[in-house]
């Protein structure tokens, strides 16, 4: 009995819900869903073409053209987990120009002087965040009540693609783009 309602309240916030749907050469998937609530999620789940999952000790970062990235952070965690392995990556980014948009530059097993990630989860000036549900093959995270949040929602109605940054379990570093429609917008 619990699954038949589990089966019919998924099919009735499914036919409640307006969305669009990207998907990456790799087979990896972005999506962005309104729901009849009017909230907006924005859910990526990695292909299912391999075994990739995202290390849950590293960062993933999420980047729209050529602006600052932001980084993904899990939510609300309890406190009797194990603790994880402390940060292996470190991430570099350099200014693009003279002005003020950032661009992912390169990602170094090794520290570099400049602006970086130190072995944290955060940057050393005020890198923005977002706290999502994090799982090994995906994240989502409700584009609203998080500043981080609805400012990726605004500048998604003029950006031209998403990069993500992550990496895997096995140590392996990916780079995954998403190219956004014209407009890539929900009414």
């Amino acid at each position: 009995m619990p699954l038949l309602m589990a089966l019919l309240l998924f099919i009735s916030m499914s036919a409640q819900a307006q969305s669009f749907s990207l998907q990456a050469e790799g087979g990896e998937l972005l999506q962005v869903q309104q729901l009849k609530s009017g909230e907006y999620w924005l859910t990526v789940r990695l292909s299912d073409r391999n075994l990739d999952s995202f290390a849950s000790h590293e960062l993933i970062l999420l980047q729209l053209d050529n602006d600052y990235p932001m980084s993904i952070v899990e939510g609300l965690r309890s406190c009797a987990g194990a603790a994880r392995p402390p940060q292996q990556f470190f991430y570099d980014y350099q200014a693009s120009g003279a002005g003020s948009d950032w661009q992912l530059n390169a990602v170094n097993n090794q520290p570099s002087i400049g602006d970086m990630l130190i072995n944290t989860a955060r940057p050393v000036a005020d890198f923005p965040t977002i706290n999502a549900d994090r799982r090994p093959e995906w994240f989502d995270f409700r584009i609203a009540g998080q500043a981080n949040a609805e400012a990726l929602w605004q500048q998604m109605q003029h950006a031209k693609q998403i990069t993500l940054l992550y990496t895997t379990e096995t140590a392996e570093r990916r780079q995954v783009i998403f190219t956004l429609p014209v407009p890539a917008r929900l009414d």
